[in-house]
């Protein structure tokens, strides 16, 4: 018989153990990392180039220079490409970001010798015709109307503005008057820069065999160039409030935020857990607060977006126009008690077990790890940062959560934009 009266028993997580991979370091440099695990005939391959928007010698040409490879190459028209891996099963996803981009491939282990060669071609043999240059940066400006359309994309954009400078990789926002300034010959120069082994690593995961490893070897073929490296200037903190009419007339979006760090920072574990007991889950304090005592918003979220030279907290919420002030003052309430009272250790214990609890859904499955793995790698870390933080999360007390309150997160100290009525 099941009991439907007494729930389950809950059993604390004992160990968390990061699965074991293996680097290999191809002819031209370009490191392999293989995750392997019991994902029958499937792979997933990540390739991720060090040429995201802090290599830019020209605004909005990384974003454009990795979304226009797969839109033609010397061998396959854009057409092409695609009919070839709808053909097999695979899909193939485009990722730009301020640090990286890169591709995703999902394939059928024993088609991968049929799609691998249009991937090295998109790599290394890109057209940029003047055709889907035209088309990309008008998509682009399309979807770009639309999201601006959104009190919420206004807000954040103009927080990522205020933090960092307009002129700063990752304070600038896109528009379509940078788009049209880019060139193909901007394209191409910046494709022949930074598409090359030195700026390349790899991550495989999934069905791993000997057969995929053989496969993998075709990288070799990439050429290799100069390492380019970029030294960030950080900019100076720029505390300031921000009021904008947005389009939407009845509810008006909220973002708080401050420049922090990276994820080699020595307090960012602990601001890590400070920021999933304000707002990073859903029985937060911020959500207790506002959403459930108040019922002001549907939701309210902090979160730390770290990158490769720097990071910055974000608080996040959209209410009704005539809350907006009530919401900062219930916000400004939460980061005062986090500053001047200790957590109970009933909350502790819940962030804890929380925390643990996703840790190990990170390492559910080789994709699932491999991300992981990614992450880290890319921030100039390994595994054992992994372990360091289920570590900390296990020993931090309610004192080092208050202590972190106080170094960091004044509510005085957060820039705030508004964008409503």
């Amino acid at each position: 018989m099941i009991d439907r009266i007494n729930g389950p028993v809950i059993n604390e997580i004992k160990e968390i153990d990061f699965p074991d991979y293996q680097i290999v370091n191809l002819a031209n440099g370009i490191p392999i990392f293989f995750i392997p695990g019991q994902c029958k005939e499937v792979v997933k391959i990540e390739f991720i180039f060090e040429s995201g928007r802090i290599k830019e010698d020209k605004k909005g040409v990384s974003k454009l220079c990795h979304l226009l490879m797969r839109e033609g190459t010397s061998q396959y028209s854009s057409k092409q490409i695609a009919e070839t891996l709808d053909y097999y099963g695979a899909t193939l996803k485009s990722e730009s970001g301020m640090d990286s981009c890169g591709f995703t491939l999902y394939c059928l282990t024993k088609h991968l010798n049929k799609i691998l060669p249009v991937i090295l071609d998109i790599i290394s043999h890109p057209l940029f015709s003047e055709e889907e240059i035209k088309i990309k940066k008008k998509q682009l400006g399309d979807s770009l109307k639309h999201e601006l359309s959104k009190n919420e994309v206004i807000a954040y954009r103009a927080l990522t503005e205020d933090l960092f400078g307009l002129d700063h990789p990752y304070g600038y926002n896109t528009t379509e008057e940078i788009l049209n300034k880019v060139g193909r010959e901007d394209l191409i120069s910046f494709h022949q820069k930074y598409y090359k082994a030195e700026q390349l690593k790899v991550f495989i995961s999934g069905d791993v065999n000997q057969e995929v490893e053989k496969q993998i070897e075709s990288l070799s073929n990439i050429k290799s160039g100069e390492k380019h490296v970029f030294q960030i200037n950080h900019p100076e903190k720029n505390i300031r409030e921000k009021r904008i009419k947005g389009p939407h007339k009845y509810q008006s979006a909220l973002r708080l935020g401050r420049i922090l760090f990276d994820k080699q920072h020595e307090d960012f574990i602990d601001s890590y857990f400070y920021n999933t007991v304000l707002g990073g889950y859903f029985g937060s304090r911020l959500m207790q607060n506002i959403r459930e005592q108040n019922a002001f918003t549907y939701g309210i979220y902090s979160s730390l977006d770290t990158f490769l030279h720097t990071g910055f907290f974000c608080i996040s919420t959209e209410v009704d126009n005539e809350f907006v002030d009530k919401t900062l003052m219930c916000v400004r309430d939460e980061l005062l008690k986090l500053q001047e009272q200790l957590m109970s250790d009933a909350e502790l214990k819940m962030v804890q077990n929380y925390l643990l609890g996703n840790f190990l859904s990170y390492l559910d499955g080789p994709f699932k790890t491999g991300k992981l793995l990614r992450s880290f790698v890319l921030d100039g870390l390994d595994e054992k940062h992994f372990e360091k933080l289920v570590t900390r999360v296990r020993q931090i007390s309610a004192k080092d959560v208050q202590n972190i309150a106080n170094k960091y997160f004044s509510y005085e100290d957060l820039n705030l934009v508004v964008v409503g009525q």
